[in-house]
């Protein structure tokens, strides 16, 4: 909301990155909020860079869904430029950040599948991000969207698909089996 707020939410991430010492770090949404009432501008470029230079600083891998409020309608850049700049962003540039280049398709955006993977190729770990989406396409400033029926279905879909590769029956099975390793 301001840029001292700001400056103290960056510095306890990274003194709770710094003691946690983790190796990936997931970001759930809500990297900006461009309401000029609310924070005083509508600029959500700088912001988003500002962050994932940050992040980029740290070394450690990331990835992100959106929120709803990275793409507030007034905002500086829209939904596809926040894409775009996010995407400029990306491994292939920043070597931590994990972009969704390809999407399921599937209602939102950022939805995605990251697997990981033993030494042996063996499914460690499936984590799944899914764009809870911003808000309601037919309504109001306040009515939020939510996770529609065909993102449930292609979690659903892939989960069934690793069960199989990974050999086993059922996801009772797949997910005790990786649930055991964690």
């Amino acid at each position: 909301m301001s840029i001292r707020e700001d400056t103290k939410a960056l510095k306890a991430c990274y003194r709770l990155i710094q003691e946690t010492t983790p190796d990936f770090v997931v970001v759930t949404g809500d990297l900006v909020f461009p309401m000029g009432i609310m924070s005083f501008s509508f600029n959500n470029n700088a912001p988003v860079m500002q962050f994932a230079n940050f992040m980029r600083n740290t070394g450690i891998p990331w990835a992100f869904t959106y929120g709803n409020h990275d793409t507030e309608f007034l905002a500086t850049l829209s939904r596809a430029e926040v894409d775009e700049l996010l995407q400029s962003l990306s491994y292939k540039t920043s070597k931590n950040l994990l972009y969704p280049y390809i999407q399921p398709d599937v209602y939102g955006r950022s939805n995605q599948l990251i697997e990981i993977r033993n030494q042996d190729g063996g499914l460690r770990q499936a984590l799944f991000l899914i764009d809870s989406n911003d808000y309601i396409e037919t309504g109001g400033l306040n009515e939020y969207d939510y996770i529609h029926e065909d993102q449930v279905e292609w979690y659903q879909r892939t989960v069934q698909r690793l069960s199989r590769q990974e050999g086993h029956n059922s996801f009772n099975d797949f997910y005790t089996h990786s649930a055991a390793r964690i």
